[in-house]
């Protein structure tokens, strides 16, 4: 597990590795760890922002899915992911409303 933690690349640093190591800790059911709980996520913003466009520095499109990531991580919880991106309730509900999330 120590090697998988240490070979994952870990895109939002310390909060993703204490979320993959809590979530692993909640896993395990005989207090070891195996290296498979504490495999990194695939991020969603990022690998969105990694593939190839037409218009590669849209930002409507940014704009989305960094929303549609905030929602997902949130579980669709539009109160907390507005307050993750520093918006109101409101603000969020019209961007949203933009881009037909």
């Amino acid at each position: 597990a120590e090697a998988a933690i240490r070979a994952a690349a870990w895109p939002d640093e310390a909060r993703g590795l204490a979320l993959a190591v809590e979530r692993a800790v909640l896993l395990s059911e005989d207090g070891k760890i195996e290296a498979a709980a504490v495999a990194a996520p695939p991020s969603p913003v990022l690998d969105a922002l990694d593939t190839p466009a037409d218009n590669a520095f849209d930002l409507g499109d940014a704009e989305k899915a960094i929303i549609a990531a905030a929602l997902r991580e949130h579980r669709h919880n539009v109160s907390q992911a507005a307050a993750a991106l520093g918006l109101s309730r409101g603000a969020l509900y019209r961007r949203m409303a933009r881009h037909g999330l």
